[in-house]
């Protein structure tokens, strides 16, 4: 399971949120293709349970917006590298739908976690905090601009016959 964020221009569909199936045991689990017909109700019931995001409704922007946000929370808890990129997809998501409450936590925790990334483990393009924040606060001030940006998104990926909420 995974999404794919509009907001932001990017060549090919990418792995946000990428959860796989854990087999019972707790090892990540696949069904390979000799065992698919025999194994693949059972795998997608297991994935249904495990996933993060509904597999059998339509997310709420408010959901994914959290769990994006929870995301760069465990990943800052577990000492893995900084969440930058997903935090700043779920503070554009929420501009771009219009949900200040959820643009304002994002704000509030991108500037949590300013303060506690390790610079070491930051992208190696990372300009500073000061400088990042006030770009994302850029991006987030022009919400036509986001919108744009996804519509463009929408046809570059063809994604127009997707059907929407």
């Amino acid at each position: 399971m995974h999404i794919h964020v509009l907001v932001r221009e990017f060549p090919v569909i990418s792995l946000t949120l990428g959860q796989r199936m854990v087999a019972p045991s707790g090892i990540q689990e696949s069904v390979s293709f000799a065992r698919h017909s025999g194994e693949y109700e059972s795998a997608a019931r297991r994935l249904v349970v495990q996933s993060r995001l509904s597999l059998e409704e339509p997310p709420t922007i408010s959901t994914i917006v959290d769990a994006l946000y929870e995301h760069v929370s465990l990943r800052q808890e577990r000492g893995l590298p900084p969440a930058v990129r997903e935090l700043e997809d779920g503070v554009l998501i929420a501009a771009a739908a219009g949900a200040p409450s959820l643009v304002e936590f994002g704000l509030r925790l991108a500037r949590q976690m300013v303060d506690v990334w390790p610079k070491s483990r930051l992208p190696l393009d990372w300009k500073g905090g000061d400088i990042w924040l006030t770009g994302l606060e850029e991006r987030i001030a022009n919400p036509s601009a986001l919108s744009d940006v996804v519509e463009q998104q929408i046809s570059f990926h063809k994604l127009a016959k997707v059907p929407t909420v």
